[in-house]
């Protein structure tokens, strides 16, 4: 019963412990974690340079995802997630024109940026 409650007061984003023994080990591995930063740096030009191209300002990051104004957050959430395509709404943090972006490989990347060019208007 006390697990039940405590589940439905977690966050959809919680991290399981099985996601942080993978962190820990990837952490431990030099090579995998530069070749992870790489990746992660080439997707994310993608989706500047895509982004920009299509008028989305998009706020500083330092991370592994991108805020973006799309306009009408839950809108464009849900025509993507249709197309098969998912961004977290930033309606309920107080940005209703933002979805945050996770950066995935450049070709990833690259098929978001071409579904965004579908949905967003152009500025």
């Amino acid at each position: 019963e006390i697990v039940e409650r405590l589940r439905r007061l977690q966050g959809p984003r919680s991290v399981k412990a099985a996601a942080q023994i993978a962190c820990l080990t990837a952490l431990g591995d030099a090579g995998y974690l530069a070749a992870a930063r790489a990746l992660v740096r080439q997707g994310k030009s993608v989706l500047h340079e895509g982004l920009h191209d299509l008028g989305v300002r998009m706020g500083a990051d330092q991370a592994n995802f991108v805020l973006a104004r799309t306009g009408e957050a839950t809108a464009v959430c849900t025509t993507l997630l249709a197309q098969g395509f998912r961004v977290a709404d930033c309606t309920p943090y107080g940005l209703p024109n933002h979805v945050r972006i996770a950066v995935r490989s450049p070709a990833q990347c690259q098929l978001l940026v071409e579904a965004l060019g579908r949905v967003v208007p152009r500025a």
